[in-house]
């Protein structure tokens, strides 16, 4: 899928503005928190994203994780290589 220059550039503000603001929240605002305020930012300006659910082990613990994509690029919680997608969610 092919991105026009403006909402790349959008998308890349996106991406740096949720995980700033997460960083400064006074609560904790993981993954999900990341991923749900960027597709909703997204979604907004007609961005179509995929918001991607996933399981990992860290030592020897079950972890869960998700993050975000459009089109090639990977918007919050890096691109998931680490952990097994157990559902996916295309915005439309």
């Amino acid at each position: 899928m092919e991105i026009p220059d403006q909402d790349y550039q959008y998308i890349k503000s996106v991406a740096y503005h949720v995980n700033r603001s997460a960083n400064k929240t006074p609560w904790e605002s993981k993954c999900l928190v990341r991923a749900l305020t960027a597709r909703h930012v997204l979604k907004q300006r007609g961005i179509n994203s995929t918001l991607f659910l996933g399981v990992g082990k860290e030592q020897e613990r079950m972890i869960a994780h998700a993050w975000v994509r459009v089109g090639k690029w990977y918007i919050t919680g890096g691109n998931g290589e680490n952990y097994t997608i157990v559902a996916k969610y295309k915005s439309f």
